[in-house]
């Protein structure tokens, strides 16, 4: 897909949040092949939730690049974007050295957050996993969130379904209730935009 100019992205060059119909432009979909590493797997050789967490979260981050919404462009206005919601279903974990083509796209937006849905299929187009996240803006001095730019709203999804309904945290794991970790963050945990991931 041919990536828009940042130009035609900038509110500064919008009056508003009037948009022209030309000025929309559609949000596309995304796809990158993983292979799981040794390190992503566990004792059965099978990927972690972790590991396929960042399989997630990287192709979202390369899809906002190729949008021209994520990176530089975004740092230029002091923005960046924050994962705060992520849940997946995991349906066949793939095994240690296959190959897996993890699909994702935007779902929907609104000024405070916006959606975004993933298919993990293993290399005989099964579904591994799907996914569903949600994302806010972050002012990157303030450290506060942010409403989401007009011109970045009007980026429309292909497509709205979402893979998953709106994450719910279980009570309960395995018939053991659920209680508090806490850990404590180290530098290694501290990610681009300084916060822990």
């Amino acid at each position: 897909s041919m990536r828009p100019a940042w130009s035609d992205l900038n509110p500064m060059n919008n009056q508003g949040d009037d948009l022209l119909e030309s000025d929309v432009k559609s949000a596309g979909q995304y796809d990158e092949r993983f292979t799981v590493r040794a390190y992503e797997a566990d004792g059965r050789g099978r990927a972690t939730a972790v590991a396929l967490a960042n399989y997630l979260q990287e192709v979202a981050s390369a899809h906002a690049m190729q949008l021209g919404i994520a990176g530089e462009p975004l740092l230029a206005r002091q923005a960046t974007w924050v994962l705060f919601e992520l849940g997946i279903r995991i349906e066949e974990p793939p095994h240690w050295l296959s190959s897996v083509d993890v699909h994702t796209y935007p779902s929907g937006s609104d000024p405070r957050s916006g959606t975004r849905e993933y298919v993990v299929r293993a290399a005989d187009g099964s579904v591994a996993a799907v996914g569903s996240s949600r994302w806010m803006m972050m002012h990157v001095v303030r450290r506060r969130p942010i409403k989401i730019p007009p011109d970045i709203l009007a980026l429309r999804p292909i497509e709205s379904t979402r893979q998953l309904e709106d994450v719910a945290w279980p009570e309960t794991f395995e018939g053991t209730p659920l209680a508090p970790c806490h850990i404590m963050a180290v530098p290694s945990d501290i990610d681009p935009n300084g916060h822990v991931n």
